[in-house]
C-alpha cells in the first residue's frame, strides 16, 4: 500500500437530533484501512466543528447529489 499515513484524516462533527454530535470520517478511509492492517492505533486527524461541517454541506458542489443523479434503490450492484 502506498497510502501516506502522515497525511491527516478528516473527521466531521455531525449534529444529531436529541443527542450529542457524532464523529463522521469524511476523508481518509484508505489511511484508516492501512493503519488497521499495520496495527497502528493512532493517526493524525483534523476534526471539523459542527459549524465547519455545516458550511461544507451547504456548498452545492460538495453537498448531496441532485435527485436526478441519485441511483434508484437496488440499482448499482452488479452480479
Amino acid at each position: 500500500l502506498t497510502t501516506d499515513l502522515t497525511k491527516p484524516v478528516i473527521i466531521a462533527t455531525v449534529p444529531v437530533p436529541a443527542g450529542p454530535p457524532a464523529a463522521l470520517l469524511i476523508d481518509g478511509t484508505h489511511r484508516l484501512y492501512k493503519a488497521t492492517v499495520q496495527g497502528r492505533t493512532h493517526l493524525p486527524c483534523l476534526v471539523l466543528t459542527e459549524a465547519e461541517t455545516l458550511a461544507i454541506r451547504s456548498r452545492p458542489h460538495l453537498g448531496p447529489a441532485p435527485a436526478a443523479r441519485q441511483r434508484a434503490p437496488g440499482r448499482g450492484s452488479r452480479r
